[in-house]
C-alpha cells in the first residue's frame, strides 16, 4: 500500500456534503430504497414511505447568503458552512434544534475570520475566550444576520407523497411532505 503525503479529513467536509456522501453510500452497499417512519402533520397519523435514495440531488448553493457579513461600519465576519467536526467538537446532534449555548459555540466554529478595514484576524490564531467575547459582543442585528447566513445553508430535501386514514372521518387523505436533513430519511 503507498502511503500519501496528504491526509483528508472527512470530518472538515461541509455537514450538507457529508449527509450526501452518507445517502449515497447506504444507496450503494444497503440499498437505494429506504423507507423511514413519518407522522401525518395534518392526521397525527404514523406511516411509512419509500424513498428512492438515488433520486435525492445535492442542493444548490445558488440561494445561499453571502459568508461575508458586515456586524458594523468597520467591523465583518466571514463565516464557513458547519462541518462533521464542528458539530461533534461542540456536542451538536441537530444544530436547528441545538440550545443557545450550543449555538454560540457552533458560530464561534464557523467564523473563519474577523475583519476591519485594517487587518484580518483569522479565528484559528484566536483563544476560544477571545473569540468567545467578541460573539457575546455582537449585538441583536449582528446574530440576526448570523441567523441569516445559517438558514440560507443548504440541507437535503426530498418530497414524498403518502396515504393515510383519518380516524374522525375514516376517510384516506392524500398528502405530500419535505423531509429535509438525513436524520429524516432514517427515522
Amino acid at each position: 500500500m503507498e502511503d500519501t503525503e496528504d491526509e483528508f479529513d472527512a470530518g472538515q467536509l461541509p455537514v450538507v456534503d457529508m449527509e450526501y456522501l452518507f445517502i449515497n453510500i447506504r444507496a450503494k452497499s444497503v440499498g437505494e430504497i429506504c423507507t423511514p417512519t413519518i407522522t401525518c402533520p395534518h392526521t397525527g397519523e404514523t406511516t411509512t414511505v419509500k424513498v428512492d435514495l438515488t433520486k435525492i440531488k445535492k442542493p444548490k448553493t445558488t440561494s445561499m447568503k453571502d459568508a461575508r457579513i458586515q456586524l458594523s461600519n468597520n467591523v465583518g465576519v466571514t463565516m464557513k458552512l458547519p462541518t462533521l467536526n464542528s458539530l461533534i467538537e461542540n456536542d451538536i446532534m441537530n444544530y436547528s434544534s441545538a440550545n443557545p449555548e450550543e449555538i454560540i459555540s457552533l458560530i464561534g466554529s464557523c467564523i473563519d475570520n474577523i475583519w476591519t478595514e485594517e487587518e484580518i484576524y483569522e479565528t484559528s490564531e484566536l483563544t476560544k475566550e477571545d473569540l468567545g467575547e467578541f460573539i457575546e459582543s455582537m449585538t441583536v442585528s449582528n446574530f440576526d444576520a448570523v441567523g441569516d447566513f445559517f438558514e440560507s445553508i443548504p440541507t437535503l430535501t426530498h418530497t414524498v407523497k403518502y396515504s393515510v386514514l383519518n380516524k374522525k372521518t375514516n376517510e384516506k387523505e392524500n398528502h405530500q411532505l419535505t423531509l429535509s436533513g438525513i436524520n429524516d430519511f432514517f427515522v
